[in-house]
């Protein structure tokens, strides 16, 4: 997962990768494929979203706040594949 910050703004690109191994444990999650996602730094808000067509709209919610969990905690290594937290 890749974060960047864009200034009132960042970035998450979720790779595919990524996403095949969370949706390993969200059951119809729909098609893999990288997401990218951008959110206001003030108050967490999604601003912009792309490549979640066809995907499950639960199951992208989900991923989407691992990813921002991820961002707020850098030290701290979020793992998609499994509920554990590799600390």
């Amino acid at each position: 997962m890749r974060y960047r910050d864009n200034g009132a703004f960042y970035s998450v690109n979720i790779s595919r990768r990524e996403v095949e191994d969370f949706a390993e444990r969200w059951p119809c999650f729909g098609a893999r494929r990288a997401i990218w996602a951008q959110f206001d730094k003030r108050n967490g808000d999604l601003v912009d979203l792309s490549g979640d067509v066809g995907m499950d709209g639960g199951g992208v919610i989900a991923l989407l706040q691992d990813a921002q969990e991820s961002v707020r905690n850098p030290f701290r290594e979020i793992s998609l594949a499994r509920d554990s937290v590799i600390v």
